[in-house]
């Protein structure tokens, strides 16, 4: 009877150190922004934004306002500003 105690304590001891350090790891890639919830732009940033299928959008930042038209027109895409950016995924997560 101790002995099958001592295993499944064992046992479960393995399980929730495993539990933690995969926590520890999800919270390490959280807080190095390798994986974030939601993308959040810088308000007065300025973006390329090349729309794709399904409604997904591709933005790159750009330093300053003047590089992000000229991008813009050489490459037929948009130029935005992080603020817009901010408020449209604003509205589609309400829309959701």
């Amino acid at each position: 009877m101790t002995n099958l105690l001592f295993r499944l304590e064992r046992r479960a001891r393995f399980a929730m150190g495993g539990v933690a350090c995969l926590t520890l790891l999800a919270l390490a890639l959280f807080n190095s922004r390798l994986i974030e919830s939601q993308p959040s732009y810088d308000a007065y940033g300025w973006y390329t934004v090349n729309p794709m299928r399904q409604g997904m959008l591709i933005a790159r930042r750009m330093d300053s306002e003047s590089a992000c038209r000229e991008s813009a027109v050489a490459h037929a895409i948009s130029c935005m500003q992080g603020k817009s950016l901010n408020a449209e995924l604003v509205a589609s997560s309400q829309s959701h």
